[in-house]
């Protein structure tokens, strides 16, 4: 296959092949065929009516959950076969937020280990009652932390416009570069009845701020219940619109100052606590497959991935986490086969995940690069079996 940058043969060559799915009876096509740059996510109907069911079950606050299923390769193309959703039971939703805390996240992986545990987590779901169907920026925050595989998917639910929109991972052609993007079109597996089984209208813009104004600018359909009652777009600021909002921005300014800090500082605690989860969770997958050895939780590097190709004369922010009992000091280095060990960075502190040190490439010859981050006592002495070593390539595409 065709090796891209930033590309892991841990997380994308031992995947199974598939047929691409034909657009028949048995797989309808919402919205227009993905892009060549985009995932494939096909849903089956019994998941689809899981996330319906759940997602109207209360229209006051914000529900989610995790969508399950297994992933597939064919043609340098990824393919999603969602098989199922598990409910995050969360006491922190609002009207306007979803979040899952740390014990949602525990429970979710528990039921998934009981109940499915032939499948693997294929991304999240969340819904947004009559606000419309968009990423806001808390949402890119959970997407980028928690499901960061380049075939995790998200799907946005409104169960009162009766909406529904998929965003997932697109990688640029040129530079190689990832982002979140809304997916041009998805398929739903008639595995249940013939024809579609859910009333939802597919919506489809330019990017994530298109999505926003196309979320802003119309209530799309609304469901009643038994049908989907179909509704022309609406001004966006009527006159009264207007003096409800001057109003509404004086009382926040009143209130803002008493109830912005500490709910902030509450959702960054929440939304730490996922990312630590879940990137250990992806450490312990990736040290049982071999791709590395990082035998102590709290010590790991996350980013390169073990495997990555990294273009030469790049600078790579090393990003993990050095965090373990009777740690003063962490020391980040890399090996070749002519130096030896050559230090990148020493530092005190515990950081969390966050950039360890900036891994200048340039000079260095390509080849393959083993990167270890050990944890050294306050006498300057390696602590046992804290070291996490991991491999990387150094490549030069312009002589290929």
């Amino acid at each position: 296959m065709e090796i891209k940058l930033g590309q892991t043969t841990s997380v994308w060559d031992d995947l199974p092949a598939i047929q691409a799915p034909p657009i028949t009876d048995i797989a309808r096509l919402h919205g227009i065929r993905p892009a060549d740059n985009e995932v494939v996510v096909m849903v089956r109907q019994e998941a689809l009516l899981q996330i319906d069911e759940h997602g109207r079950s209360d229209t006051a606050v914000e529900l989610g959950g995790l969508l399950l299923g297994n992933v597939y390769q064919n043609d340098n193309r990824l393919f999603v076969d969602v098989s199922a959703a598990i409910v995050a039971r969360s006491d922190k939703n609002g009207p306007v937020h979803f979040t899952f805390t740390a014990d949602a996240w525990a429970a979710c992986h528990e039921e998934r280990e009981a109940v499915y545990p032939e499948l693997k987590i294929v991304g999240w779901y969340h819904t947004h009652p009559d606000l419309g169907v968009f990423y806001s920026g808390d949402d890119v925050v959970v997407h980028t932390t928690a499901f960061s595989l380049p075939w995790h998917v998200g799907l946005v639910l409104d169960p009162v416009r009766n909406t529904v929109a998929l965003f997932g991972w697109e990688q640029d052609e040129i530079s190689g570069d990832q982002a979140i993007e809304p997916l041009q079109g998805w398929f739903e597996m008639a595995s249940s009845q013939d024809g579609s089984i859910i009333p939802w209208q597919y919506r489809q813009a330019n990017g994530l701020r298109g999505m926003w104004r196309d979320a802003a600018g119309t209530r799309g359909s609304r469901y009643d219940g038994v049908n989907a009652v179909h509704a022309e777009p609406e001004e966006l600021l009527t006159a009264g619109d207007v003096t409800f909002l001057v109003m509404s921005a004086l009382l926040a300014g009143i209130l803002l100052w008493t109830l912005w800090i500490v709910p902030n500082q509450q959702r960054d605690a929440q939304i730490g606590a996922v990312t630590a989860q879940s990137t250990q969770l992806q450490v312990n997958e990736w040290h049982a497959a071999g791709a590395f050895s990082c035998p102590a939780e709290g010590m790991y590097i996350i980013d390169p991935q073990p495997g990555q190709f990294i273009e030469k004369g790049t600078v790579v922010a090393v990003a993990g986490r050095a965090d373990m009992q009777g740690l003063d000091r962490y020391v980040l280095e890399y090996e070749d086969k002519v130096d030896g060990w050559t230090t990148i960075r020493s530092l005190s502190g515990e950081p969390g995940v966050e950039p360890l040190a900036n891994w200048v490439t340039s000079g260095l010859n390509t080849g393959l690069y083993s990167l270890r981050l050990s944890a050294l006592d306050v006498f300057g002495n390696p602590i046992e079996n804290s070291a996490c070593v991991s491999s990387v390539w150094i490549i030069d595409s312009s002589t290929n």
